[in-house]
C-alpha cells in the first residue's frame, strides 16, 4: 500500500517537477503554486477586452488551497510581444517575482514586476546598451541579515531581499547584475505595499 501512494505521488509530482526546472513554476512557503504564462489575451482571460484579444499577455496562475486564480500580469496587455517569463519567490516575505524579455522600440528591455497576497508592485525595468539584446532572464531572491544601530544606539536587526537577476548577452556570454528590491529598513522599486 505504502508503495502505490508512493508511486502516485511520483506520478502526480513528476511533471511539476520537471516544468519547475524552466524557472516559470515555484513552490512557495506555505504550499502555494505559482505559475508564469504567456499566450494571446482571449486564450488566458476568455474575457479580454476585444480590442485586445489577440495581444500577447503575460499570466500568472497560483494554486493555493487547492483553489485556482489567474492574474494578468499589469504591463503585459499590449501589443509588445513579452517572451521567456521566469519568476521566484522570496519566501520570507511571500513575494513572487516575475521578470521577462520584452522590446523598447529597437532595443532590449527586462521588466521585473513583484507581487504579494493580490497586490502588483510597479514594474521596473532594465535596459541595456545600444548594441546588445538581452534574454533568457532568470531570477533568484536571497535574504540577508544584518544590523543597524537603533535611535539609542543599541544593534537591531533587519532583513533585506536581494534579488540576483542573470541574463544572457548578444555574446552570448552571461550577464549578471544584482538589485535590492525589497528592504524592511527603505522600502522597494518593486515590491508591492
Amino acid at each position: 500500500m505504502m508503495r502505490r501512494l508512493a508511486l502516485l505521488a511520483a506520478a502526480l509530482l513528476l511533471p511539476v517537477a520537471l516544468h519547475a526546472q524552466d524557472g516559470t513554476t515555484a513552490l512557495g512557503s506555505s504550499g502555494e503554486l505559482y505559475r508564469v504564462q504567456s499566450g494571446t489575451y482571449k486564450a488566458l482571460f476568455p474575457t479580454a477586452p476585444a480590442a485586445q484579444a489577440s495581444n500577447p499577455v503575460l499570466a500568472l496562475d497560483v494554486l493555493r488551497a487547492g483553489k485556482l486564480h489567474r492574474a494578468l500580469v499589469p504591463g503585459s496587455e499590449g501589443p509588445e510581444a513579452e517572451q521567456a517569463p521566469a519568476l521566484t519567490v522570496d519566501r520570507a516575505s511571500g513575494t513572487v517575482y516575475l521578470v521577462w524579455q520584452g522590446m523598447f522600440n529597437i532595443h532590449s528591455v527586462l521588466s521585473v514586476i513583484a507581487y504579494r497576497g493580490d497586490s502588483w508592485g510597479e514594474a521596473f525595468e532594465f535596459a541595456g546598451d545600444s548594441f546588445s539584446t538581452m534574454s533568457n532572464p532568470q531570477l533568484a531572491a536571497t535574504l540577508d541579515h544584518y544590523q543597524v544601530l537603533g535611535a539609542d544606539g543599541t544593534p537591531v536587526p533587519a532583513d533585506r531581499t536581494i534579488l540576483h537577476l542573470v541574463c544572457t548577452t548578444t555574446a552570448g556570454s552571461a550577464s549578471a547584475c544584482s538589485i535590492r528590491p525589497s528592504s524592511s529598513r527603505t522600502g522597494s522599486c518593486c515590491a508591492p505595499t
